[in-house]
């Protein structure tokens, strides 16, 4: 484990990252590493990009450097995640799947800076190189995805209510330590397929079970209605991106996830 730094005081913390309070207005996402400075610049050129095309981002600060450890400074964000305010609030779910859509499309509308990594090189080294990937699908995703377009719109990576707070202040996208550039299709997908296989949350019972697969598929068509209306984006290859998508996400290993998964991949 990691000491904190002296003089900061930390509020939250992920696999890959500590979060620290950072002057009155600010938080510090530090790295667990010493590595990543590449990706923390490469983050905050996406933020960038979605703050200044209108599309409501926690603002980004510069990359620093704490005891050898890289860090974006951000905005700090009060408020719930759209996820946990539909757990809340369930007469909300149409309109958080809308406005999930919505910023959706707005956002893989942008440019992207063509600092951001292609999407679709990282698609084609999951598929040929993942141990979680089946050798039998191989070939066929690198083969879809030589026919598909590369783009150069911004994508999010891991788009979803989950990654969207509300505060009374607004809304705001945060997350975008998978952002990238291409295809509008390729993140719409990627969201389509995370609101697919997503497990139901553990101990739950029958009933509410049952709930919560109905919920998910009210969410997750209202979302899709919400991108298809506001999207100017060509969503002709949509099939195959699902596809690619869905075999990537064999690639981060969650055991609840792969039947669903390799049945999609099947459809």
């Amino acid at each position: 484990m990691t000491s904190p730094p002296a003089g900061l005081r930390k509020i939250a913390e992920g696999r890959q990252a500590e979060i620290y309070l950072w002057g009155e207005t600010g938080v510090l996402r530090l790295l667990r590493n010493h590595q990543g400075h590449e990706g923390l610049e490469r983050e905050a050129a996406a933020m960038r990009a979605a703050a200044g095309a209108g599309v409501p981002v926690p603002r980004p600060g510069e990359v620093v450097e704490v005891e050898g450890r890289p860090g974006l400074v951000m905005e700090r964000m009060e408020g719930t995640d759209l996820f946990s305010v539909v757990g809340r609030r369930p007469w909300k779910l149409r309109s958080v799947a809308i406005l999930t859509g919505t910023l959706h499309a707005r956002l893989n509308a942008i440019a992207a800076p063509t600092s951001l990594p292609p999407a679709s090189e990282h698609l084609r080294g999951v598929a040929a190189h993942s141990p979680l990937v089946p050798d039998d699908l191989r070939a066929p995703t690198i083969e879809t995805l030589n026919r598909l377009p590369a783009g150069d719109r911004l994508l999010h990576g891991d788009f979803h209510p989950g990654n969207i707070m509300s505060s009374p202040a607004g809304t705001a996208i945060i997350d975008w330590t998978a952002a990238c550039r291409g295809e509008p299709a390729a993140d719409f997908a990627n969201t389509m397929v995370l609101g697919r296989v997503s497990p139901m949350p553990p101990g739950v019972s029958r009933i509410a079970g049952g709930i919560f697969v109905v919920a998910r598929k009210l969410l997750l068509r209202y979302y899709e209605r919400a991108y298809r209306d506001t999207t100017t984006a060509d969503l002709s290859n949509l099939d195959s991106w699902v596809f690619v998508c869905a075999v990537a996400r064999l690639n981060d290993g969650i055991p609840e996830e792969r039947p669903a998964l390799l049945r999609l991949i099947e459809e």
